[in-house]
């Protein structure tokens, strides 16, 4: 009876409901509150980080880890790399897990690694005119950013090495 008289008179008294205008960690507690200047600068800028955030259409792809020779016609392609499987549309909940993840300062920036980039997947963040696809090499460890087809950054992702891995395997089992 206790109990209930306490949360009868926490319903009935101010200040004692929840703040309405307070962040719902229930939502998503891995959502990035604030985006690093350096993790902006990386992705391209503003406008591309927001296409990475708030997309409006997110789409996952198998490319060849072999760049597409000088001269050589491709109909399909992500950069230098050829797409070999896609796309496959990310579900909401596996976009806005891989969006967080970018979003946080996940990268070494002062590591420089001597191997041969080789991504194997690439993935397609969409808003309006703005299109961020970036391409990983899960060998080395390292992404390539490209934002309307022009290179814009690259870096080491090895801190979220396994939950990059984990989102692709769902991503790609359906």
């Amino acid at each position: 009876m206790k109990i209930f008289s306490i949360l009868f008179m926490c319903v009935w008294i101010p200040g004692c409901q929840p703040d309405a205008s307070a962040p719902n960690s229930a939502q998503a507690p891995d959502a990035p509150r604030k985006v690093a200047p350096k993790v902006i600068k990386l992705f391209g800028g503003e406008q591309a980080m927001a296409a990475v955030l708030a997309p409006d259409t997110v789409q996952a792809f198998k490319v060849n880890s072999v760049n597409i020779q000088k001269g050589e016609e491709v109909e399909s392609r992500i950069g230098k790399y050829r797409i070999l499987a896609g796309p496959v549309e990310v579900k909401e909940k596996e976009a806005a897990d891989l969006a967080n993840i970018l979003a946080k300062n996940i990268y070494d920036w002062e590591m420089a690694k001597a191997c041969e980039f080789q991504p194997g997947i690439a993935v397609r963040f969409t808003k309006g005119e703005v299109v961020v696809e970036i391409q990983f090499c899960f060998k080395c460890e390292e992404m390539m950013i490209l934002l309307n087809d022009k290179s814009v950054g690259s870096e080491d992702f090895d801190r979220a090495t396994k939950q990059l891995d984990e989102i692709f395997r769902r991503v790609f089992s359906k």
